[in-house]
């Protein structure tokens, strides 16, 4: 019974000392670990859910870092997934939304045992939520996938009045 204390006790150590390691890399490579995280994402949604929906350019460079820090760490076949505005990123965007076919990301968490990735998918007037369990700060992958929210929005025609009675 001693050995088997000492296995258990061996196993926690080892346990923790992975959680803090995960911790402290998820922490020391900010801009870094959250691209390769993005990486993952990308790649679990181009390869797997076969989805080439572009990414909008200024949510990621708002939620991860820079665009120079993104096309950095980025892979160069995620780089056109990536789709750039004509006008800066601080600027409103005048995009008609039944038009609107992107993916938002909308934040990057790597502290704690709960890693995520959460995005926002717009298809014209279809709009639904992705969040990515991430696992392997030392190569980011995807371990779980949770859709939700779907919702159809309804926009009016222009000068388009009541309906008649």
């Amino acid at each position: 019974m001693p050995e088997m204390k000492r296995y258990v006790s061996a196993a926690v150590t080892v346990m923790l000392a992975l959680l803090i390691r995960g911790e402290l890399v998820a922490q020391a490579g900010g801009a870094a670990s959250k691209v390769a995280a993005l990486n993952a994402v990308i790649g679990y949604r181009a390869n797997w859910l076969r989805d080439s929906t572009k990414f909008d350019a200024c949510s990621v460079y708002r939620t991860v870092g820079s665009p120079e820090q993104v096309s950095a760490g980025l892979l160069p076949a995620f780089r056109d997934l990536l789709v750039a505005r004509a006008a800066p990123c601080d600027t409103p965007e005048t995009v008609d939304p039944r038009r609107e076919v992107r993916v938002l990301v909308d934040s990057v968490n790597l502290a704690g045992p709960n890693r995520r990735v959460y995005l926002t998918v717009r298809r014209g007037e279809e709009t639904h939520r992705e969040e990515y369990q991430l696992v392997n700060p030392d190569a980011w992958a995807v371990d779980r996938v949770v859709l939700s929210g779907a919702v159809r929005f309804y926009y009016a025609r222009p000068g388009a009045g009541p309906p008649a009675p």
